[in-house]
């Protein structure tokens, strides 16, 4: 590896802990997230802090932002696709062995410095109309047996030689040689804002698009590391509110409140070595695909409860009906293996916020429209869980 390669990897991973210091000193914005199959979802397993620095301004009357956000901790994951063909598994095949286990964990730490700035004037939310960014980020990751408290040690291993032999997998990238990866990227991107919200109100239209590109050159093919990537990705979303009904007490606080929401979103992949991390556009218990083209719509009722103790204290819950496609070719195949297919979920969402910061929720779903390879649809999944937001 060249000087000047290694010295801008130390630097690139240097600077993270500064900015965690000064993250530490300003307390902007923290969150503790819990992950619902490690331990039935009771302990933290991730952390997502901002650092914003403040007073910056480029156009009067306009907002500037300079931020730099750290998220780490630990998630997991399934895996799709064939490791050494790329071609979509088949579960209920049992195409590796009727007791190959199907799941993996991660740990990672992501990174994102961001530039923002505000243009024209929005006289529905009193603030910016139309906001252009461009960041740096980063992620690195470390791919492991499965890692829950509840998991028995002498179960089967996921990453077997006979299904990840040595040398470049082209199904999964990130998940050969030591499966450890560093990548970068560059993004760019707009939002466009018509919409203005409060507590319990949400109304108006919010349109925007962003831009990833992740070449191998940009310290994505370090030697040291086994993971790959390279990859670009383009995103664009619509969303509009309306609120329905809305009830206030004399306090000017909100009683009961009814709004319904919609999104449109699109997503275009693709690229020789894409991760598993830039996957989206999954819908909800039904998980992103690595296909070159997909679009979801989410349609949500919301209903507000009343506040209580304090105005960031409420209980609310929402009705959902999420639909998806997902096709073309598909990607970490040399573009020779193509799939379509349409996905979707309904159920509902109750949720109890606390402060601001302590949040319990439970998710009841019908999945009529599973992902491709999983087991046939009508299951009824629910989860419990909560997380702390600051």
């Amino acid at each position: 590896m060249k000087k000047p390669g290694i010295l801008l990897f130390c630097l690139f991973c240097c600077f993270p802990l500064v900015s965690l210091h000064s993250i530490y000193l300003t307390n902007e914005v923290l969150n503790v997230g819990m992950y619902s199959s490690f331990a039935q979802g009771m302990f933290p397993t991730n952390v997502d802090a901002e650092f914003t620095l403040p007073g910056l301004t480029v156009i009067p009357g306009n907002s500037t932002g300079l931020s730099f956000r750290l998220d780490f901790g630990y998630t997991g994951r399934s895996l799709t696709q064939n490791p050494q063909t790329g071609a979509y598994i088949d579960w209920n095949n049992h195409e590796f062995g009727e007791d190959y286990p199907s799941s993996y964990s991660v740990l990672y730490s992501a990174w994102s410095l961001k530039f923002s700035q505000g243009l024209a004037y929005s006289p529905v939310t009193k603030g910016d109309l139309l906001t252009l960014w461009v960041s740096y980020d980063g992620r690195w990751e470390q791919a492991m047996e499965r890692l829950e408290v509840s998991r028995d040690p002498s179960a089967d291993k996921m990453f077997t030689s006979q299904v990840f032999p040595a040398g470049p997998l082209r199904g999964t990238p990130d998940l050969q040689g030591n499966r450890y990866m560093l990548s970068t990227a560059l993004r760019t991107g707009f939002s466009l804002n018509l919409k203005k919200g409060t507590t319990a109100t949400e109304d108006g239209v919010s349109i925007s698009g962003s831009a990833t590109i992740a070449p191998w050159w940009l310290l994505n093919d370090f030697d040291m590391f086994g993971g790959k990537s390279d990859y670009m990705k383009l995103s664009f979303s619509v969303s509009a509110g309306y609120t329905l009904l809305q009830i206030k007490r004399a306090n000017d606080w909100n009683k009961f409140s009814m709004v319904l929401t919609d999104t449109l979103d699109y997503r275009y992949l693709d690229g020789a070595k894409v991760p598993r991390f830039a996957e989206s556009g999954g819908i909800w218990n039904v998980g992103p695909q690595n296909l070159a083209h997909n679009i979801t719509n989410t349609l949500r009722l919301y209903l507000y409860g009343p506040q209580f103790i304090a105005s960031d204290c409420y209980p609310y819950m929402y009705f959902f009906l999420d639909l998806g496609y997902s096709g073309g070719y598909l990607n970490n195949t040399d573009h020779t293996i193509s799939y379509d297919y349409f996905m979707g979920s309904a159920g509902v969402h109750v949720h109890l916020r606390l402060f601001g910061i302590f949040h319990m929720y439970y998710d009841l779903g019908y999945i009529f429209l599973p992902e491709y390879g999983k087991p046939p649809a009508h299951t009824w999944p629910g989860s419990f869980g909560f997380y702390i937001s600051l």
